[in-house]
């Protein structure tokens, strides 16, 4: 039996032509809880206008509209929405005028699932995905929001990053810290997918809750840059916070104090080094050298003491706080003024605030005003008592 080639290329391109234009919404459950998480790929090939949550819409089984919080992330070349249910009922989630081409036709319509949301209460999770960016980051920090609504529950969470168990009366934060570095990036792929399965309850319940990481990597090369990751936080009276350290100190004067600095990431900063470079020796020293963890935006100190031996002279260098991906330095400058030196000819003194005046050793006495004004009054009466009595004139009359 002959086939008709032409028929056979038809046939062929009907086949092609069907899987092209395809739009749907690919719930990850068909039934639900109340107040459990609804999550779903959104797929449509073709797509002519992206999609917003003010496309996204939460219809009643009487076709009105349910007041919903949507949240939608576009992970690669699809979209993922996830959001909290309400009460019991039969639900319609619409993406409204979704705008795509199929079969060669420009198709704008809405796109429709219906699902049942039945008793009892249960659990939600949010997120209900992750999409997080790792670019010039070592550590990713996820947490996941659980909330119960019914009673008591026990609850597993896994992944190859974290094993946990535990009973949740009401609302529990987990927090997840993965090392970039444990996802092997390779140089052609930008973007790693992970998961964390949340089980819960008698029948064990599960979520599949996705996590995409994304990392930008510049041509050949795997390294990280090394950006600040602490910041030095020392207030200023009027605002902001000091840059430097400036001191000026006498010879016998010793100073210690506090270098305050904070964790600007959003993950812990592990192993801490401290390390004075310049041409402090010992002029200063450090409270400690080592730092184990400084959890996100944490505050920590370290104390510095200053001149504890006596040392003169002009230092300057910096505290440099490094961790694995990053060094944070803090400039310091600090002058001791020498020793006070005496000697017969002068007298001069280092490290006085004030200045001091002293006279040359040649320098002749000096009669005080006070005595030269007495010896004038004196010398004032007795002139006028010799001119009244050679004149017989009487002060007052009889």
């Amino acid at each position: 039996m002959r086939i008709n080639k032409n028929i056979l290329v038809f046939v062929l391109f009907f086949l092609l032509n069907i899987t092209i234009g395809y739009a749907g919404i690919l719930p990850y459950k068909e039934s639900y809880s109340q107040y459990e998480t609804f999550q779903a790929e959104i797929r449509i090939d073709g797509i002519l206008e992206d999609i917003t949550v003010d496309n996204l819409e939460l219809r009643s089984s009487q076709g009105l509209h349910v007041p919903t919080t949507f949240y939608l992330l576009k992970p690669k070349d699809y979209y993922f929405v996830y959001f909290v249910l309400p009460t019991e009922e039969n639900y319609t989630f619409v993406i409204k005028d979704a705008s795509y081409s199929k079969n060669g036709l420009l198709v704008k319509k809405d796109e429709l699932h219906t699902f049942e949301v039945k008793p009892p209460l249960t659990l939600s999770v949010l997120p209900g995905a992750f999409l997080i960016d790792a670019t010039d980051k070592r550590y990713v920090r996820l947490d996941l929001q659980l909330k119960n609504y019914n009673q008591p529950s026990d609850i597993k969470i896994s992944s190859r990053f974290l094993e946990e168990s535990f009973v949740l009366e009401d609302e529990k934060t987990v927090t997840l810290i993965i090392n970039v570095q444990d996802l092997n990036f390779q140089q052609e792929a930008k973007e790693i997918e992970e998961s964390l399965l949340v089980t819960y309850g008698n029948t064990g319940q599960t979520y599949k809750v996705p996590i995409w990481i994304t990392q930008e990597i510049e041509p050949q090369t795997t390294s990280y840059k090394l950006h600040p990751k602490i910041a030095f936080v020392n207030p200023k009276p009027t605002g902001g916070y000091y840059d430097k350290i400036d001191l000026t100190l006498k010879y016998s004067e010793s100073r210690s104090g506090e270098i305050k600095f904070q964790n600007i990431q959003n993950y812990p900063l592990y192993n801490i080094k401290f390390k004075l470079t310049g041409t402090f020796n010992d002029v200063v020293r450090l409270e400690y050298t080592t730092l184990s963890v400084l959890q996100p935006d944490a505050v920590g100190a370290i104390q510095l003491f200053v001149n504890e031996k006596p040392t003169p002279g002009t230092f300057s260098g910096n505290l440099t706080l490094t961790t694995e991906s990053s060094t944070s330095s803090f400039p310091i400058y600090i002058t001791i003024k020498g020793k006070e030196i005496k000697s017969e000819e002068e007298t001069t003194t280092i490290l006085q605030e004030t200045t001091t005046t002293i006279l040359p050793a040649t320098t002749q006495p000096t009669t005080p005003v006070s005595t030269l004004i007495i010896l004038a009054l004196i010398a004032l009466i007795t002139l006028v008592v010799f001119v009244l009595k050679k004149k017989k004139i009487k002060l007052f009359p009889v």
